[in-house]
């Protein structure tokens, strides 16, 4: 497990304009009884455009669930089980979108 960047290996990656340097992790384990090696690569470079990333998905996935949440506020039901259905019908609808 690791606990601290700086216990991970630097590597330079060369290329034409300025070399990139990534973190890197090595553990062999064993899979199906047949040997791997694993090797984990991380880029403080990357970590910004990856939060980015996960902030855009957290964001439209609030909205999504916002106006799932704003659907079932609408509607009454008879019995649980007649809400359950529904809830399902509109989870399968709109989560396939």
């Amino acid at each position: 497990m690791i606990n601290n960047l700086d216990e991970l290996k630097n590597v330079e990656i060369l290329t034409t304009t300025k070399p990139t340097k990534y973190l890197v992790y090595e553990k062999i384990c064993a899979y199906h009884g047949v040997p791997l090696q694993m090797d984990i690569y991380y880029s403080e470079k990357l970590r910004s455009q990856n939060e980015r990333t996960i902030d855009k998905r957290v964001t439209k996935e609030h909205k999504l669930l916002t106006e799932i949440s704003n659907e079932f506020k609408k509607c009454s039901f008879a019995c649980e089980i007649d809400a359950e259905l529904e809830i399902k019908k509109l989870l399968s609808r709109r989560l396939k979108s």
